[in-house]
């Protein structure tokens, strides 16, 4: 029975060995059987570890993020950063990390992140992880009155995701010097982004919106049926209904 570390061992071989079949022959060519046969393991024993190709996919990219949160975690005084630092540290940590598989990842990522028949399942184990860390940045900044609680945290946490996903594409198509765009795209966007929750700018605008409803709608709506009242009480009048 193989050990822990030995399996650990073997996993990641299957895991490079995959990419770089991606990079060498596509994804749709690379098979289960072409990754066992390149990471010099029997046909049947790949299925110990992944019982699919987009289970190996998966687990790359998986892996990744889960990394990236444990070595930020090892920062020194990372929660002594503010939100705009975390969140962007985070994403370059991420960016960085892909750098080595780039090539990979640019013929994998939309496959994954973008799924059309991808199994979603396998993408929510990653959004969860994903959405789990933004939470603890976000609650750690809300715990020190960096920006107040914010009123559709869940929506804000699947808008983050959305802009991870789009930085990332973003990234891939950048040919500037050492990326020099995305890193100018990360400060200006993480910024305004920041800048909107730490003044409750989300907040106001909810409030704002139950306001108009409250004094406008509802006093339409009241309106309305006073005035379908009204036409009722008439055509009784008139007809005798």
């Amino acid at each position: 029975m193989p050990t822990n570390a030995k399996t650990k061992q073997i996993r990641d071989r299957i895991l490079k060995v995959f990419a770089d079949r991606v990079v060498e022959k596509g994804l749709k060519a690379t098979t289960m059987r072409s990754v066992a046969h390149a990471a010099e393991l029997g046909r049947a024993e790949i299925y110990r570890y992944f019982p699919t190709r987009t289970a190996i996919l998966s687990a790359y990219y998986h892996d990744h993020m889960v990394t990236c949160i444990d070595n930020l975690k090892r920062v020194d005084e990372f929660n002594a950063y503010s939100l705009q630092e975390k969140l962007q540290l985070f994403i370059e940590s991420c960016l960085e990390a892909f750098l080595a598989d780039r090539e990979f990842v640019d013929r994998s990522f939309g496959a994954v992140f973008f799924p059309c028949g991808f199994n979603g399942h396998s993408v929510q184990a990653i959004r969860e992880v994903f959405e789990q860390f933004v939470d603890t940045v976000f609650q750690a900044a809300i715990a020190t009155g960096e920006m107040p609680p914010q009123v559709y945290q869940g929506v804000i946490y699947r808008f983050f995701w959305d802009y991870y996903r789009a930085v990332v594409v973003y990234w891939l198509r950048d040919t500037s010097e050492q990326f020099q765009n995305t890193t100018v795209l990360l400060d200006k966007s993480l910024e305004l982004f920041c800048t909107v929750l730490q003044a409750g700018l989300v907040n106001k605008s909810h409030d704002l919106g139950v306001h108009l409803i409250k004094t406008h709608l509802l006093k339409s709506f009241g309106f309305m049926q006073a005035t379908m009242a009204g036409i009722g009480s008439i055509k009784r009048n008139l007809f005798g209904e």
